[in-house]
């Protein structure tokens, strides 16, 4: 009996220190999945054809993603060299990535959509330049699917698994910049100049007790 009562304290022990340790794991930011680019004219009409995605193939170019801001960005590309696709975890704080594009006409602004854990709906979309006359937040982002999504509020902060995630900068085009990273169906130069914009994302931690 003695030896029966020690093994039951020992567990009672125990238990409660696994218990600890479980809930203080670290939780993980989410992951910037995908990045689509729409041209938006001046009706505020989404053009699905002016557009790139973090996808290879047709209907619509690749977008290249690399880590930094431009001129001073990294030199490899985060994109799956196979598939184009992107799965970046984000860290804490604010972090930098560079977009680079094939070319193609300029139109008035763009929408640019940033889907998140693999998500097919976009969390934050937001356009690139006010239209005038246009409707504030009512944006038809592309899907990474190369077709538009139905319309939804311009978005640039949103909260998942409990981390506050907010677009603080965007721009796109940098007019000054001459890169070849990327052509249109690969991940590759093609001796055409890109389209290279940046965004800049600030991933806060909630208080869980919150």
């Amino acid at each position: 009996m003695p030896h029966c009562r020690y093994r039951v304290f020992t567990l009672l022990l125990l238990f409660p220190l696994s218990g600890a340790c479980v809930r203080s794991a670290p939780r993980q930011p989410p992951a910037l999945s995908g990045i689509t680019i729409a041209a938006l004219h001046a009706a505020g009409e989404t053009d699905p054809v002016v557009a790139a995605r973090t996808l290879l193939g047709p209907p619509v170019p690749v977008i290249g993603v690399r880590p930094g801001r431009p001129p001073k960005a990294g030199a490899l590309l985060w994109n799956d060299p196979s598939t184009g696709r992107i799965f970046i975890t984000l860290a804490r704080g604010r972090q930098r990535f560079t977009l680079q594009t094939t070319s193609w006409t300029k139109p008035p602004a763009h929408v640019v959509a940033l889907f998140f854990d693999g998500d097919p709906v976009p969390a934050l979309v937001v356009a690139t330049t006010p239209i005038v006359g246009h409707v504030p937040g009512a944006l038809s982002p592309l899907g990474l699917d190369g077709y538009l999504l139905p319309p939804q509020p311009s978005k640039r902060q949103t909260v998942l698994h409990g981390f506050e995630i907010t677009l603080e900068e965007l721009l796109f085009p940098h007019e000054d910049l001459q890169l070849d990273l990327v052509g249109p169906w690969r991940l590759r130069p093609d001796n055409v100049p890109d389209v290279v914009g940046s965004l800049s994302l600030n991933v806060r931690e909630l208080d869980p007790r919150r």
